[in-house]
């Protein structure tokens, strides 16, 4: 493509990729530390646009008329519980936090898909669950096929 062999490149990246790191262990640590914690919230953010977009579709097709922007600008202050996070680390009160912030969240997820799409609460927790049940669907029938392909050889 650039003029590039592509062997020579492969051999290289290779080689890179099999070099022994020279930094000390913190700053590696450091490093692996930081990857995570940007990481973590890209992650989330990009779960919360996908799994938007399919409580969005899910209430289109139940007749709901709103934007997308209007649906995720709405939505986003469902996940304001989740700050409670911060509290994990402490010994009895965490999982209470944690338990809180979760519930919290989705019962505000759940009313305020209700309120951007103008369906009701019946309607917009269809709408909230079926995305996750397609998803798992798929992946328990993908799952079977893998160990099915597995199991026979």
């Amino acid at each position: 493509l650039l003029g590039l062999d592509a062997t020579l490149m492969s051999d290289t990246f290779q080689n890179i990729a099999g070099m022994s790191p020279r930094a000390p262990g913190f700053i590696a640590a450091l490093f692996s530390a930081l990857g995570v914690w940007v990481n973590t919230p890209l992650s989330l953010l990009t779960l919360w646009i996908g799994y938007g977009a399919g409580v969005l579709t899910c209430a289109h097709f139940m007749g709901a008329k709103s934007s997308l922007q209007r649906f995720f600008s709405t939505t986003a202050y469902a996940f304001l519980p989740l700050t409670l996070g911060i509290l994990v680390p402490i010994p009895g009160l965490g999982w209470l936090a944690a338990l809180f912030a979760l519930l919290g969240s989705v019962l505000l997820y759940i009313r305020s898909v209700s309120y951007v799409t103008g369906l009701d609460s019946v309607r917009s927790l269809i709408c909230v669950l079926l995305p996750g049940a397609i998803f798992f669907s798929l992946w328990a029938i993908a799952a079977g096929m893998w160990l099915g392909a597995y199991i026979m050889g």
